[in-house]
């Protein structure tokens, strides 16, 4: 019975993290059932997933992803697999966002392209703009030598009208 129930597990593990194979994993030890579900909220809220997960049946469904050696030091203890949203930084920002606000929830690395990060590598991720944010930097840095060519054939339109309109004006007064 324990067998079909272990394989059921590994082949819902592999679903779950098969729609989204970055990761970060987070220390969920001292975490309150309440500030479990608060985290799982803010977490839906920006649509990342939340799996708590038992260490060697998360290792059998991720050995094609890494080693599964290198993957107990990251998953040992009470661990949670945070994924989804827009990718690694969302998930990192909400994880530091909620771990300042708890003061209990520790990042114990993560897995991003098939590699394993260390908690300072998983930080790093906090920093990358949010997927608008990237896509208006790319907008507005294209358009600038746009709009500095729009402004140039303005004014070039604009000086022969504006010294005509000059010269009307200097003839229209009387000479002195």
């Amino acid at each position: 019975m324990a067998n079909r129930i272990n394989t059921a597990v590994v082949k819902e593990y592999k679903r779950r993290l098969g729609e989204s194979p970055d990761f970060v994993a987070v220390d969920t030890a001292g975490l309150t059932v309440a500030q479990f579900t608060e985290l799982r909220k803010l977490g839906r809220a920006k649509g990342v997933s939340v799996l708590v997960v038992k260490t060697s049946l998360a290792c059998i469904a991720l050995k094609d992803a890494v080693q599964a050696d290198a993957l107990r030091g990251v998953l040992a203890g009470p661990t949670a697999l945070m994924y989804g949203g827009e990718g690694l930084p969302t998930v990192a920002r909400l994880v530091a966002e909620y771990a300042k606000k708890s003061g209990k929830l520790a990042v114990r690395g993560g897995l991003f392209e098939k590699q394993i990060l260390t908690p300072a590598q998983v930080d790093k991720f906090r920093d990358i703009p949010d997927r608008r944010t990237l896509l208006a930097q790319i907008l507005s840095t294209v358009t600038a030598p746009l709009s500095g060519v729009l402004g140039l054939t303005q004014s070039l339109l604009s000086s022969p009208a504006a010294l005509a309109d000059a010269l009307a004006k200097k003839q229209e007064k009387p000479a002195a």
